[in-house]
């Protein structure tokens, strides 16, 4: 019987993903993402929220991604032993098959800019022309263009 090695996980990357090559070409990225748990104490009506750190690897085509980005990934566990000083070491971390962003990477980064516009508002270091770039309005914690109903956004959950 062959074994079932999947893991499906959503999260938040804790920083900025790191991106190298092997000699060979081939692309790695790494990052972690924060997964949090909730659940109920045994014999009490008191919720507690666990976080679990993932450490994560992707090969292959690699994209940019940010601190705080929410995704979920699809993945396999698997494990890296290291020697130190004779000392091993085994990690286990999760070799990335899919990854998607759980809200479209083009309206995380538009929030970014809004928040960063706001911000500057706020302080004073904006003219007028800014102003212009940012025109979407915000209803119900989500920015749309023009007159788009946030119902008529394409959100994957």
């Amino acid at each position: 019987m062959k074994d079932v090695n999947v893991i499906f996980l959503t999260g938040r990357l804790t920083k900025d993903s790191e991106l190298r090559a092997t000699t060979s070409g081939k692309h790695i990225q790494s990052f972690s993402i924060a997964s949090n748990d909730d659940y109920k104490k045994l014999g009490s009506d008191e919720w507690t929220n666990k976080c679990y750190f993932i450490n994560c690897v992707k090969f292959g085509n690699t994209l940019g991604l940010d601190k705080g980005v929410a995704v979920s990934i699809q993945g396999k566990l698997t494990s890296n032993t290291v020697e130190k000083d004779g000392v091993k070491r085994t990690y286990i971390q999760v070799e990335v098959i899919n990854l998607n962003f759980i809200v479209p990477k083009e309206k995380v980064e538009k929030v970014e800019e809004v928040k960063n516009e706001e911000l500057a508002e706020k302080t004073g270091n904006i003219d007028e022309g800014m102003k212009a770039m940012f025109k979407e309005e915000k209803k119900d914690d989500v920015f749309v263009k023009g007159n788009q109903d946030a119902e008529d956004l394409d959100v994957p959950f």
